[in-house]
């Protein structure tokens, strides 16, 4: 399981997306250790839903912090983008931003005119 939250610093124009993965310890084996996760992950603008910044993270430890600069206002963030890891995902969504990616088209049934979030 990947679990995450955000920060967004207006001031500094930053968006702060901290990341955690927990791994089920099995019995008779040793601890497990972080797996290398790739997280597709995008930002939209909340108004146009253009995408302001898009990037591959890859969450391989424990607890990981990735920091985008520039950003001039809060982003609705996509995390796991084209299924990039098979995992379940805890992240603290507000309800509108679900709202946001629900409106949002999936990518080839428009020939690429909106894009997925």
């Amino acid at each position: 399981m990947v679990s995450g939250s955000q920060t967004y610093d207006s001031a500094a124009q930053t968006l702060t997306i901290t990341l955690n993965q927990q791994t089920r310890h099995v019995k008779g084996f040793d601890a497990p250790k972080p797996l290398p996760i790739p997280v597709a992950t995008a930002l939209f603008d909340k108004d146009s839903g253009a995408i302001v910044a898009e990037r591959m993270l890859l969450l391989d430890e424990a607890t990981q912090t990735f920091v985008f600069e520039n950003i001039a206002s809060e982003p609705v963030v996509s995390l796991l983008r084209d299924f990039s890891a098979p995992v379940q995902l805890n992240y603290d969504y507000q309800d509108a931003d679900l709202a946001f990616c629900s409106s949002m088209k999936p990518m080839g049934l428009t020939a690429g005119k909106s894009p997925k979030c």
